[in-house]
């Protein structure tokens, strides 16, 4: 756990800001604008973006291989080089998990009353808004 931590504090501390890609949604109706994304939230938002991209790439070459093993067109000797990958790709879906619970988490700190004393969920939009979701209406079954 702690290379993870010293890995993911390595990896923000090389974001250059003017790289980062913001996201594209506009503030939608009955969304409350909350606050700007402050610069270090910005580059763990990179970081968890970039990272989940990679993800998506690994698991198309993991869906590959493993329909090459269904369908028999792998040799034996390859066995140890699919268990390494599947590994990776697991390992690597963990980390994605972990790093997005972070960034939202740093979110929901950085802008307490509006969110976690709210009672709210946040949002990200284009401009590095953060916005606070519309309360879900909660639908309670009547008992006869």
């Amino acid at each position: 756990m702690v290379r993870f931590l010293q890995w993911l504090s390595d990896h923000v501390a090389l974001v250059n800001l003017a790289d980062v890609p913001q996201v594209a949604d506009r503030v939608k109706e009955g969304e409350t604008f909350v606050g700007e994304l402050p610069d270090e939230l910005k580059r763990l938002w990179a970081v968890y973006t970039t990272y989940t991209q990679n993800i998506q790439a690994q698991g198309e070459i993991v869906n590959m291989r493993l329909e090459e093993i269904l369908s028999g067109n792998v040799s034996l000797a390859c066995e140890g080089q699919d268990r390494e990958l599947g590994f990776l790709n697991a390992a690597s879906e963990g980390r994605q998990e972990i790093i997005g619970k972070i960034f939202w988490q740093g979110v929901r700190e950085q802008f307490p009353d509006a969110l976690i004393f709210a009672g709210r969920q946040p949002a990200l939009r284009k401009g590095w808004q953060v916005v606070a979701l519309p309360r879900q209406k909660k639908y309670r079954k009547k008992v006869a």
